[in-house]
């Protein structure tokens, strides 16, 4: 759907402003994010942008590509965004919701290897993108478990984690052809994006969930971590040490 039919169809009286950057470029997301919120507030956000599967790529400070985009980008974005998040009413609170995904399960073995990378000096071994995406999306859960934990007992936002449930995207364009992925539809394996997005919506809109929750088809769910307070504290190393590598802040503003 093009912004305009969006725009015209349903909100008719809505201004978009769209801002074109590549997630996997650091200090680039950095410096959009600082002239988004000159001139807007927010009471919703959705961090919706991911890669899977792609083919092993590292930047000139020695980050994995998927870790970049699907999670640091995501971080960096919030940090100047976070003092911009308005409550949507007087008695509703703003709402920032992360995409995750219950690949997070298979990067639960205490350890971040993806955050590795950068001081392997070319000695790491990747071998698929598996491991790479569900480590990103564990470390968005623990994004919000912590922002919300450390938020103020009254705050203008409330943070969420959400599986959509796996859908027909273009996100599984590196490790299925197109033809498969349209069978799975076709069958029932997949979801569509629009059944995916009703769980994001759940997010949104329900008063009763629980700001740091992690959500699966609209419901409250506890995710698999092992070791938590050990990967948040290791989590807090490879951030301190990417910021001063990337002279950014990484680090998620309680």
């Amino acid at each position: 759907m093009k912004f305009g039919a969006l725009n015209s169809e349903y909100v008719p009286k809505a201004k978009i402003f769209s801002y074109v950057v590549d997630l996997g470029d650091l200090e680039k997301v950095d410096e959009t994010a600082a002239v988004i919120v000159k001139d807007h507030q927010f009471d919703l956000v959705i961090f919706n942008a991911g890669i899977m599967f792609v083919p092993f790529e590292i930047d000139n400070h020695g980050t994995e590509k998927t870790l970049r985009v699907n999670f640091l980008s995501t971080v960096l974005l919030l940090n100047h965004l976070r003092s911009r998040i308005t409550k949507r009413t007087s008695t509703r609170n703003g709402r920032v919701v992360f995409l995750s995904s219950v690949a997070h399960k298979w990067a639960n073995s205490g350890d971040l290897t993806y955050a590795k990378v950068f001081q392997e000096n070319g000695d790491f071994h990747h071998e698929n993108g598996v491991l790479a995406y569900a480590e990103s999306k564990l470390l968005l859960i623990l994004l919000v478990r912590h922002l919300a934990r450390s938020s103020p007992l009254v705050s203008d936002a409330k943070y969420f984690a959400v599986h959509p449930g796996i859908c027909a995207t273009n996100l599984f364009d590196h490790c299925l052809p197109s033809w498969i992925s349209q069978a799975s539809r076709m069958l029932g394996f997949l979801r569509s994006p629009e059944e995916g997005a009703r769980g994001v919506l759940a997010a949104v809109e329900r008063d009763n969930l629980s700001s740091g929750s992690y959500l699966s088809d609209g419901e409250e769910i506890k995710p698999l971590i092992v070791n938590e307070s050990e990967l948040l504290q290791k989590s807090r190393k490879f951030l301190d040490a990417l910021g001063k590598k990337y002279a950014l802040n990484f680090q998620a503003r309680g």
